[in-house]
C-alpha cells in the first residue's frame, strides 16, 4: 500500500477509507467473484450486507486500530510532507537562495556583465555540487543532520539580505506590516523546517506507523469483512445434501481466537443497544450451556460491538470463582482493573524520542496495587561481636515495611472511587465518542445455585452501581431467577441455542447433515 502523502495527512487512515480498501480486496477474491459471476449474489447485495454490519466489522479490528493510533505521528504531522518531496525541498532551496544571495552581492559590489554572471553561475555550481555530495551520502545512509540543518538555513535565512534594498523603497505603512509579518513568517518557517528535519531523523517511525496501518487494514479484511461476506454467500448457496464434508474455508472453526470465531448475534446487538442508551449499570446474559454466553462477553469486551467513532473501552473480563470468598474476589477484580489501566495509559506515546509523564491514573493504579498487595519487605540489619581474640562485624540490610490488610468496606470504597475516576477520564475524549468502563464476570453459575449464588451477588453488588461503568454477567438459566429476585441486574438478556441456519454461517458449504451432526455434538459436549 503506497501513499503519495502520509496517510495521517491525506486522510487515508480514516475508518471509512480503510473499510473501503478492505472491501475492494475482498470483492477480488476468487470465491466471491465466482459467486457474483454465477448469479448467486450481486456486488450490491454484498456491499449492502457489509453496510449493515459496519459497526461489528470495524470493531473486529479495534485492537489493530488502537495500535495504529498509538504509532501515528502527532499534531506536527500536519506540517510534514513525504520524504521525496521534503528531500528536494531541503536540497533545491539552498541552490536558489545562494544564487539569489550572489546576485545581491554582485549588485552591492557594482559588478555587471561577465563578472556578475560568473559570480552567480559559480555560486550555483558550487551549491549544486554540494547537493550532489549530500545525495551520494544520503543514499548510503551517511547523511549528517547537522550539515543538512546548516545547509538549509542558508537557503531559508540568508536570501533575505537580497531584499534589503527593496525594503528601503517601501512606504512607511508597508514597512510596519513587513516588521509584523516577518516574525510570524520566520516562526512558521522554523516550525516547518524543524518538522521537516524531524521527519528525516525519525523516518523509521513513519514506517512503523505505515506497517501498523497495513496491519489494521488486514485485520479489517480478515476479521471483519470476509466473515460478513462469507455469511452472506452461505445464506444464498443452495443446501448441500451429501455425505461428504467439503468446505471452502472454515476459519471461524479452526482459529483459536474467540474474537475471530464470534459471529454477531441479535442478542449481542440488543445488548449493545442497551449499553449505548444507559450511562451505567449491570446486565445479565442468561442462557443454557453452549448458547454462546462466554463468546458474547469476550466479543463485547474485545470491542466487537463498539460503535464506529467511539474510543476504545477499558474492558476487563474475569471468571467467577468456584470456591468463592467475596473479599478475595473483589480484590482480584480490583487488581485486574488496575493492571488494565496501567496497560492502557502506561504508554501514551509510542515514539521513543518523546518523553511524557505517566498518566495520573497509572500512578493511582500502582498505588492501589501496592495497597492490595500490602506487605513489602527489604532487609537491613547490622550485627557485630567482639572479644579478646578479635572483632567480627557482619552486615545485612533489612528494612521491613508492613501494614494491615484493607477491610472489605475499604476495598469496595476504593474500588468504586477508582472506577469513577476511570469513567471520568474516559469521558474527556474529545475527538471521538468517549469510551466506557466494561467489566465482564463470566460463568457466575460455577459457584452453584440457590443460596451460594445469592450470597455472592448480595455481597459484591455494592460495586455494581457506578456511573459510567457497565457490568456484564453471564449466568445460566438456573440462576436467572436469583438475579430477578434480588434485582442485581438492571437488564436481563436471554440467549437461545443457534439453529441450523445460523450454524451454516460458521461452517460454510458443508452439507446440512454434517452441520446438524456437529451442532448436536457441540450441544452434547456443552451439556
Amino acid at each position: 500500500m503506497e501513499f503519495d502523502l502520509p496517510p495521517w495527512y491525506s486522510g487515508a487512515d480514516r475508518p471509512e477509507r480503510v473499510l473501503e480498501r478492505a472491501l475492494g480486496s475482498a470483492l477480488e477474491r476468487p470465491e466471491v467473484t465466482r459467486a457474483v459471476v454465477t448469479g448467486l449474489v450481486t456486488r450490491d447485495e454484498l456491499i449492502d450486507a457489509l453496510a449493515g454490519a459496519r459497526t461489528a466489522v470495524l470493531a473486529a479490528a479495534s485492537q489493530a486500530e488502537q495500535r495504529y493510533r498509538d504509532e501515528r505521528p502527532g499534531w506536527y504531522a500536519r506540517f510534514e510532507v513525504n520524504a521525496p518531496v521534503g528531500r528536494w525541498v531541503l536540497l533545491v532551496t539552498p541552490v536558489f537562495g545562494l544564487t539569489l544571495l550572489a546576485w545581491a552581492l554582485a549588485e552591492l559590489l557594482g559588478w555587471s556583465g561577465v563578472a556578475a554572471f560568473g559570480l552567480i553561475a559559480g555560486t550555483a555550481a558550487v551549491a549544486i555540487a554540494f547537493d550532489l555530495l549530500l545525495l551520494l551520502n544520503w543514499s548510503e545512509g551517511r547523511f549528517s543532520l547537522g550539515v543538512g540543518r546548516v545547509w538549509a538555513a542558508w537557503g531559508w535565512f540568508l536570501p533575505t539580505l537580497a531584499f534589503a534594498s527593496m525594503v528601503g523603497a517601501l512606504s512607511a505603512t508597508s514597512q510596519v506590516v513587513l516588521l509584523v509579518a516577518a516574525p510570524v513568517a520566520s516562526l512558521l518557517g522554523y516550525l516547518t523546517f524543524r518538522t521537516l528535519l524531524r521527519s528525516f531523523r525519525h523516518a523509521g517511525q513513519g514506517e512503523v506507523a505505515r506497517a501498523a496501518l497495513r496491519a489494521w487494514e488486514d485485520s479489517v479484511l480478515v476479521d471483519g469483512v470476509l466473515p460478513v461476506l462469507y455469511s452472506r454467500l452461505n445464506e444464498v448457496t443452495p443446501p448441500v445434501h451429501s455425505a461428504t464434508l467439503t468446505a471452502r474455508e472454515v476459519s471461524s472453526l479452526v482459529r483459536a481466537d474467540p474474537l475471530r470465531m464470534h459471529v454477531p448475534t441479535p442478542a449481542g446487538a440488543v445488548l449493545a443497544g442497551l449499553v449505548d442508551r444507559l450511562d451505567g449499570g449491570s446486565f445479565a446474559v442468561a442462557g443454557p450451556r453452549g448458547a454462546g454466553k462466554t463468546s458474547l462477553l469476550l466479543a463485547f469486551c474485545g470491542g466487537r460491538y463498539r460503535a464506529p467513532g467511539r474510543a476504545p473501552d477499558l474492558a476487563v473480563l474475569v471468571s467467577a470463582p468456584v470456591d468463592y470468598v467475596p473479599h478475595e474476589f473483589v480484590v482480584h477484580l480490583f487488581a485486574e482493573v488496575c493492571e488494565a489501566v496501567i496497560e492502557r495509559f502506561g504508554q501514551r506515546d509510542g515514539r521513543r524520542w518523546r518523553k511524557v509523564r505517566p498518566h495520573p491514573l497509572v500512578s493511582v493504579a500502582r498505588d492501589h496495587l501496592t495497597a492490595l498487595d500490602y506487605v513489602r519487605s527489604h532487609t537491613d540489619e547490622v550485627s557485630g561481636k567482639g572479644g579478646v581474640k578479635g572483632f567480627e562485624l557482619a552486615g545485612k540490610r533489612a528494612v521491613t515495611l508492613t501494614g494491615r490488610p484493607l477491610t472489605y468496606p475499604e476495598v469496595v470504597k476504593r474500588f468504586r472511587v477508582f472506577l469513577g475516576r476511570i469513567a471520568a477520564e474516559q469521558a474527556t475524549e474529545r475527538v471521538r465518542e468517549p469510551g466506557r468502563v466494561v467489566i465482564g464476570i463470566d460463568e457466575l453459575d460455577r459457584i452453584g445455585t440457590g443460596e451460594p449464588a445469592r450470597r455472592l451477588l448480595n455481597e459484591i453488588k455494592a460495586v455494581f452501581d457506578v456511573q459510567g461503568c457497565y457490568y456484564l454477567v453471564s449466568v445460566s438459566t438456573t440462576v436467572t431467577r436469583t438475579f430477578t429476585a434480588d434485582l442485581t441486574a438492571d437488564r436481563l438478556r436471554t440467549l437461545d441455542l443457534d439453529g441450523l441456519a445460523r450454524a451454516r454461517r460458521y461452517a460454510g458449504t458443508n452439507p446440512d447433515a454434517g452441520l446438524a451432526l456437529l451442532r448436536d455434538l457441540d450441544r452434547t459436549w456443552a451439556a
